[in-house]
């Protein structure tokens, strides 16, 4: 399948393909080339629920290796989020992890 293959997609900034239903919908239209291109600096935000330090390398790294399903995927989620912005706290995790294998 090539769904997205640009060679089999309508191009919808031609008038002919104006009622195409991929085209005719405001959410997939595609923005001209003098309007601004989407934002996403969101994305990069600081998204973490718990602060660094708040939950010791150690306790992370038990609750990362966990593999029940009981990690709450909030925590997970903030504390790989603060692995990939704090270093020092990344290596003192994967440091207590490799205690464990």
């Amino acid at each position: 399948m090539d769904l997205f293959n640009t060679k089999y997609l309508p191009n919808c900034r031609d008038v002919a393909n104006k009622s195409h239903p991929d085209c005719c919908n405001d959410l997939r239209r595609t923005p001209s080339d003098e309007e601004e291109k989407y934002d996403t600096s969101q994305y990069d935000d600081d998204l973490t629920a718990y602060k660094v330090g708040a939950v010791s390398p150690k306790l992370a790294s038990s609750l990362l290796s966990k593999q029940d399903g009981s990690l709450p995927s909030e925590l997970a989620w903030s504390l790989l989020r603060n692995m990939t912005t704090h270093e020092d706290y990344r290596d003192k995790i994967l440091e207590e992890y490799r205690k464990t294998i």
